[in-house]
């Protein structure tokens, strides 16, 4: 069983993808073609179902349609790239389809990318961006500027960095805290059990994260929200540079549709898990993005995020 929420999420948008692919395989029987979808996997969620879920899945597609689509597992860490694991993986011929995180995206496509070829985006909370939060404990906190000083944990620190520049102080994370450390937020439950023990006084994540754990709406719940700033966009869907305009149309008319969709009825918990659906690509989210890239950029919180996991995350 998967035992985080975030985890669960991330296992069934796969399961999403993975089935649309074959059903748009199916309507063209005739022209099936091979192709495999890149499906990254944070690790620890390799060890679990996942990885055989996707296997049955290319089985059932494979007996139905009579032709080659298959899911590739790539396990990656937080502090890894998405977005230089699919170039990889497409530049090799290994993969046609996958996602990746939006400010990577954003910057690739500012930079001249042209290598991936945008299909759609995931909405969460009926959104197509997500918030980046501080978590306390409830009531010990109202505003960022209480927090210098404090103990803080996160999966990143550019969440944190943001919303620290936001707040008015332009400064490295582990000089306005008096104590960073690395935690994942798969499951969210660690990070929650370092804040009830004390251990930490605050933790940066997506809101979309909390959303999926449940924990917000818990009568008893010790988190607090204390601020929060819109920040990334959603996943971006891509297919590889080269890929037939017909399926490249076929695909984006099926999951656009899919959250309607009888054929798909089983994944329909999936879309309300998430509060979303697959959407059209939003250029107005993406573009509003790009100010965040040059912040990134130019303040170097690419570089303090990497000697981040280099130290608290790769050490351990």
């Amino acid at each position: 069983m998967i035992t985080s929420d975030i985890m669960k999420t991330r296992t069934l948008i796969a399961a999403i993808v993975l089935a649309i692919c074959a059903n748009m395989f199916l309507t063209n029987p005739a022209r099936a073609e091979k192709y495999v979808i890149a499906v990254p996997a944070l690790r620890g969620l390799d060890a679990t179902n996942l990885g055989s879920y996707l296997e049955k899945m290319a089985e059932i597609m494979t007996k139905r349609m009579g032709c080659d689509v298959s899911a590739q597992l790539y396990v990656y860490d937080y502090g890894d790239s998405l977005l230089e694991i699919l170039i990889k993986e497409f530049g090799k011929g290994k993969a046609d389809i996958g996602y990746v995180n939006g400010l990577e995206f954003v910057e690739y496509a500012k930079s001249g990318g042209s290598e991936l070829v945008p299909l759609f985006m995931l909405s969460m909370n009926k959104k197509t961006t997500m918030d980046m939060c501080f978590y306390g404990r409830r009531g010990e906190f109202s505003k960022v500027s209480e927090l210098r000083g404090k103990n803080w944990a996160g999966s990143n620190v550019r969440g944190a960095r943001f919303l620290l520049y936001k707040s008015g102080f332009d400064e490295p994370v582990g000089k306005y805290f008096s104590s960073i450390r690395y935690m994942s937020d798969a499951p969210m439950s660690a990070m929650i059990a370092l804040l009830a023990k004390k251990e930490i006084d605050v933790f940066s994540a997506f809101s979309t994260v909390m959303k999926v754990s449940g924990e917000m709406n818990k009568k008893d719940s010790i988190v607090e929200r204390i601020y929060c700033e819109e920040f990334e966009p959603t996943w971006v869907f891509v297919a590889r540079k080269g890929t037939p305009q017909s399926r490249i149309v076929e695909m984006r008319k099926l999951m656009l549709n899919s959250h309607n969709d009888p054929d798909f009825a089983t994944f329909k918990f999936a879309f309300q898990l998430i509060d979303g659906k697959f959407v059209p690509v939003d250029e107005a989210a993406l573009k509003k993005a790009e100010p965040i890239i040059s912040l990134m950029q130019k303040g170097g919180w690419k570089k303090e995020d990497a000697e981040f996991h280099k130290k608290y995350q790769h050490a351990k």
